[in-house]
């Protein structure tokens, strides 16, 4: 039927459902209010003002209740959008007819009708809009020219103070009205927050391994770079893994991807919390060491060019063992471009001079020069 709701459609009923219950709790307890404090005088004595003011709604609005509660519970996930709507509206406007049609002299009490049209603007829909106000004007119609007729008109005899709690009643009522709304909005702002929170993850991250992807990268290097003082350390490790288009061009590329998870696995189980992880390229990958020199990341780099290299592969790639190639360098200065380039230079030497290893920057300027 339609699916621009603002919460989700069982959330809503369920706190309609909520909302009429407390609100026949309500509407209870003001009946006895007016009960107590006031003398029903004739031609009502206080056995009729019990059964017209108290029992008659308390038990109308129960059956209403238990209807659409049952509604909910057993018919949602057999109906239609449409039918379940329907259902609720005429419930929420009949509920609410029960004390327009009791307290017949008190011409406000029809406002309360149009609480419903209110509550309908949740559907985000014209179609559910004007059906809620086509039931409220039949429910109005009905209650005018069929129910009140029947019902003995009943006028306190302090009408001032009586209308002052009706009042109050009414407004009580807008307030629970307020409430759900309320409630709608708070959970439009936390699906509008995770909406952004995904885009600005999936913008920054590499859908296929999880990692922070190129853009990332330079974001956070150059923000490393800029916070570094002298006094801290970090390092740079890229990783390309060997022979990559030979890989795809054997066992395809949905194999390839397999590799390149094998990879994403391998590193993040040698690498701390403290450490950034990204995918550079097709089969490529860089980690920022925090708080640790050029060493420590030709460790850290070494572990994993083992452990890519030693772990058994699936059976599809025929035990064949696959490598990956890595350079490491610290950070001493220059643009975040200049220090990848040299994290760089190191890796390709590497792959240059014979692969699967770790070649640390400094041992490459040594070899070069």
């Amino acid at each position: 039927m339609y699916n621009n709701s603002f919460i989700t459609l069982p959330k809503w009923h369920r706190l309609l459902l909520k909302a009429m219950t407390v609100g026949m709790f309500c509407f209870f307890v003001f009946a006895v209010i007016l009960y107590l404090l006031y003398d029903p005088g004739v031609p009502f004595d206080r056995e009729l003002y019990v059964r017209q003011f108290i029992v008659i709604p308390t038990v109308s609005q129960i059956v209403i209740v238990s209807l659409f509660g049952c509604s909910v519970l057993f018919l949602e996930k057999h109906v239609s959008d449409w039918v379940m709507t329907t259902i609720l509206s005429v419930c929420v406007t009949s509920y609410l007819g029960v004390m327009v049609s009791i307290h017949n002299s008190v011409p406000e009490m029809s406002i309360l009708l149009i609480y419903p049209i209110f509550g309908a603007t949740i559907y985000n829909s014209r179609r559910i809009m004007i059906m809620q106000c086509i039931i409220t004007m039949s429910v109005y119609f009905v209650i005018k020219s069929f129910i009140i007729p029947k019902v003995t008109l009943y006028v306190p005899i302090n009408t001032n103070r009586t209308y002052f709690i009706i009042f109050i009643g009414l407004t009580l009522g807008a307030v629970i009205i307020s409430f759900l709304l309320r409630s709608v909005s708070t959970e439009i702002v936390k699906k509008s927050i995770k909406e952004k929170e995904k885009l600005e993850i999936a913008a920054r991250c590499d859908q296929m391994t999880g990692f922070y992807n190129h853009r990332t990268f330079y974001e956070v290097l150059n923000e490393k770079i800029n916070s570094f003082d002298g006094n801290s350390r970090f390092s740079l490790i890229v990783f390309d893994i060997d022979n990559f288009k030979r890989v795809n061009d054997r066992f395809g590329h949905a194999s390839g991807d397999k590799i390149i998870l094998k990879a994403v696995d391998i590193i993040k189980e040698n690498i701390r919390n403290s450490d950034s992880a990204f995918r550079y390229g097709g089969e490529e990958f860089a980690v920022i060491i925090s708080d640790a020199g050029e060493d420590t990341a030709a460790k850290i780099a070494g572990r994993i060019v083992n452990s890519f290299y030693n772990r058994k592969n699936d059976f599809e790639f025929n035990n064949e063992k696959f490598s990956i190639s890595a350079g490491a360098a610290e950070y001493t200065g220059g643009s975040a471009e200049e220090f990848f380039n040299s994290a760089d230079s190191a890796l390709y030497y590497a792959k240059n001079h014979g692969k699967n290893q770790c070649v640390k920057y400094s041992e490459f300027i040594l070899n070069k020069t």
